[in-house]
């Protein structure tokens, strides 16, 4: 007579945590019946067609475990895995690790009751399903070794998850905010030194050390040098590609993809947050720029006699450039910010 057989569906990436829990139950259960995990080498041997052994391991299973983390429940290998277990009418067990609750696993693997991977509560269950399965009585649970590896690996999957989603989302971010970082700098640089910045490409060291003068920012009428842009003003296209990157931080917060943020999700509230304020200067320079012009010069030489940014005045259109000078200086902050915590998650896990 022939053992049952247990199968462990599961993705490469987490194929240490399938043995783990092979191992465990082996043990545990002393031999009672086989649990089949396709990268643990007794279970397929070198020779063997691998698809072959899993295609009969699956179809003799007498029950189905599917380990299932943020990085693997979406995997179409695991659901068909999931759902070959369903159609031979057999229990199928989600368990949840790394983040993932049972609450938020997907279509097909939510018609299966879940549990979550690293708790001694669970594991007591799953030994009396199992148990219940083969008719057997349930061996206690009490390995705290496999607790703490099973820790470990969370551990180290969710790192890998917030170190592959912060690479796609800078990219996402990538263009939009390197256009800001280049018009916040044309906004308090003369054009000789911004050619010279594109001719020795130093954008990203110039951004992150200089130091934001509010009697330079007289620059912001200044015309464009970019061949796309040649036509438009600092000040439009700084106001364009601020409303680009909260577009962009917006889509990132939405998408589900781009789960367990770290620390950025903080950064991007706070942009958000700020939004209103930092294009609060927009509609008043623009409209002193196109029907009030013969004001700027005035302004300018008011804006280039003063180091430091002066106090409110009532009714006074230098207020505007008050407020742009605040915009400015809290966007080089804040680029600074979040490129440094991105470092750190990408450097820290790379």
């Amino acid at each position: 007579m022939s053992k049952g057989v247990v199968f462990i569906s599961h993705i490469k990436e987490e194929a240490e945590i399938a043995k783990l829990l092979k191992t465990t139950l082996e043990d545990k259960f002393l031999g009672v019946f086989s649990v089949f995990v396709s990268s643990h080498p007794l279970s397929i041997k070198l020779g063997d067609k691998w698809f072959d052994k899993m295609a009969i391991s699956i179809s003799q299973a007498d029950l189905v475990i599917v380990i299932c983390s943020p990085l693997s429940e979406k995997r179409p290998w695991i659901n068909f895995e999931a759902g070959c277990g369903f159609g031979n009418k057999v229990p199928v067990i989600p368990l949840c690790h790394s983040g993932l609750k049972p609450g938020d696993l997907s279509l097909p693997l939510n018609v299966f009751q879940g549990a979550e991977l690293n708790s001694l509560n669970t594991m007591q269950e799953l030994f009396g399903r199992i148990a219940n399965t083969f008719s057997i009585k349930p061996p206690k649970m009490n390995d705290q070794n496999f607790f703490d590896v099973i820790t470990k690996y969370e551990t180290s999957i969710k790192n890998s998850i917030s170190c592959s989603n912060t690479i796609r989302i800078s990219a996402v971010l990538k263009d939009s905010i390197t256009y800001l970082k280049y018009f916040i700098l044309a906004s308090v640089l003369e054009y000789s030194e911004i050619t010279e910045l594109n001719e020795n490409d130093s954008l990203r060291e110039r951004f992150s050390t200089i130091e934001i003068e509010y009697n330079k920012t007289y620059n912001l009428f200044n015309n464009s040098l970019l061949m796309a842009n040649v036509n438009e003003k600092v000040y439009e296209l700084l106001y364009f590609y601020i409303n680009k990157v909260q577009d962009n931080i917006k889509f990132i917060l939405t998408c589900e993809k781009y789960n367990q943020l770290e620390n950025l999700e903080d950064i991007f509230d706070q942009y958000i947050i700020s939004s209103s304020k930092l294009i609060s200067w927009y509609s008043n320079i623009r409209a002193l720029d196109k029907y009030n012009s013969k004001h700027i010069s005035g302004i300018i030489e008011d804006i280039k006699n003063q180091k430091e940014a002066p106090a409110y005045r009532k009714s006074n259109m230098l207020n505007y450039f008050i407020d742009y000078y605040s915009c400015i200086k809290y966007l080089h902050e804040w680029i600074n910010r979040n490129e440094a915590t991105v470092a750190s998650i990408v450097g820290s896990n790379g």
